[in-house]
């Protein structure tokens, strides 16, 4: 039996965190590192990558990383051996990436409702994909672990069809890949966090009646913080999780209790 630190430990553990520019993406980054893993960063925002990069790397953690558009499959590949070359074959492999437009659907353009899903669930299965190759081309038990959102279970009063949409597939895309790459050790799991601030929920943040309908729907009675979700990540990338698959990890404060 497994002692209580070897449960949660991810040391040595090699990582593919996608989106990692982004406010998720980097703590899920810096938790990864901090705990001793190998952690490959990939985003296609070229500039805030690198500060990433160079901010962890200043701490002393083991990042390295690559820009890449991550809809591209050929940006796929590029990064995934870029990791291969230089980590290793991923352990685990963190689904961050994420997009969304605030908009009615009768205006939203086929343009923009293809960039939504081809950010949120397209890369996610590229991503996905070419990880479980890896794996299996090394015979490692992996982790595959999706950001889904409280939005790909339910709707809400937001203009974002397209958001709801990709997280929806992206919710049963986990179901659907950990019952078919089971049979190779590989766990596919997803968290679904609800609003915290960043990029994509400033819209939404600002305005004063919105911002206020979310705190009357959330039991805690405050947003999300990147932190909240760390601990599920660390379950989900370590051996505590190894016979959890195919599930959805809400973290809400409450949110989807109502």
């Amino acid at each position: 039996m497994l002692s209580k630190d070897e449960l949660f430990d991810v040391s040595g553990r090699v990582a593919v965190v996608t989106g990692a520019a982004g406010t998720l993406g980097y703590a899920f980054a810096e938790a990864l590192a901090s705990r001793g893993a190998k952690v490959f960063l990939t985003d296609r925002r070229a500039e805030d990558l690198r500060k990433v990069a160079l901010d962890l790397s200043g701490k002393g953690l083991n990042v390295d990383w690559l820009e890449a558009d991550l809809t591209r499959e050929e940006d796929v590949d590029r990064a995934f051996n870029k990791c291969e070359s230089t980590l290793g074959h991923p352990n685990v492999l963190v689904n961050s990436i994420g997009d969304s437009i605030y908009k009615p659907t009768l205006d939203l353009s086929l343009a923009e409702w293809n960039r939504v899903i081809n950010v949120n669930l397209t890369a996610a299965f590229l991503c996905s994909k070419r990880a479980a190759k890896s794996m299996i081309e090394a015979s490692i038990r992996g982790k595959i672990i999706h950001i889904a959102s409280i939005y790909g279970l339910r709707a809400d009063r937001f203009p974002i069809a397209a958001y709801y949409s990709s997280k929806a597939g992206l919710v049963n895309l986990t179901k659907a890949l950990a019952v078919e790459w089971a049979r190779y050790g590989i766990n596919v799991n997803a968290i679904a966090p609800s609003f915290f601030a960043s990029r994509l929920t400033k819209v939404i943040l600002e305005d004063t009646k919105s911002r206020e309908h979310l705190l009357n729907h959330t039991p805690l009675r405050r947003l999300a913080e990147p932190q909240d979700l760390v601990g599920a990540l660390i379950f989900l990338a370590s051996p505590a999780s190894d016979y959890v698959t195919g599930q959805v990890i809400v973290v809400d404060g409450g949110w989807s209790s109502w």
